[in-house]
């Protein structure tokens, strides 16, 4: 991972860098001013630390030292969504986590082209979608301090078309002799199937 850095000094001089405060890279020389440049952390998220030492051309020396969240591992989490739905408006089931520096944001897509705001993370949100029967997938896309992301998905069909049935006795005779008559049911849905009757 690699970061970049500033430091000014007063004097000409070398800057030396380290992790830990004790073993120190080889010198660079800098002149008196601001000196830009990066530096490459071994490997290993956490807190990790900076120390900068500037050496003067009179072998004086001064330690400056910052540190930052190493985050290279990109949060994780869920959506559930009912399967089937007969309203626009849904209710998403949602679960965030992040180890090392936190989970920031979330935000909701059905294209993955078109996604709503970030926003802060939350267990449950409503999401509304296109007053369209069909079926759906709801992209959910999360971003932790670090702006490593995950995204995952769950599918919804969406369902605003009653299903068509038809009924007919002893096929279709308006009059029988009969106690006992059949009786012929046709049903049918194409989106989220019959399931009572």
């Amino acid at each position: 991972p690699i970061i970049s850095y500033e430091v000014s000094v007063s004097e000409q001089g070398t800057l030396t860098f380290s992790e830990d405060g004790q073993v120190f890279s080889s010198a660079t020389t800098v002149s008196a001013g601001t000196t830009k440049g990066s530096w490459t952390f071994s490997l290993g998220d956490g807190k990790r630390f900076l120390y900068i030492k500037h050496t003067d051309t009179s072998d004086r020396t001064a330690v400056a030292v910052d540190w930052l969240i190493l985050d290279t591992i990109a949060p994780y989490g869920s959506i559930l969504i009912d399967n089937y739905t007969n309203k626009a408006t849904i209710t998403l089931t949602l679960t965030y986590h992040d180890e090392t520096s936190g989970l920031h944001q979330t935000r909701y897509s059905t294209d993955t082209s078109n996604w709503t705001a970030w926003e802060t993370p939350q267990a449950t949100r409503t999401y509304t979608l296109s007053p369209v029967s069909g079926s759906y997938t709801l992209y959910y896309e999360l971003r932790d301090k670090a702006s490593n992301t995950t995204l995952v998905s769950d599918s919804i069909i969406l369902d605003l078309q009653s299903p068509t049935v038809s009924l007919s006795i002893d096929g279709g005779a308006s009059h029988t002799q009969d106690n006992e008559t059949v009786l012929t049911i046709i049903f049918s849905d194409n989106l989220s199937g019959v399931e009572y009757m």
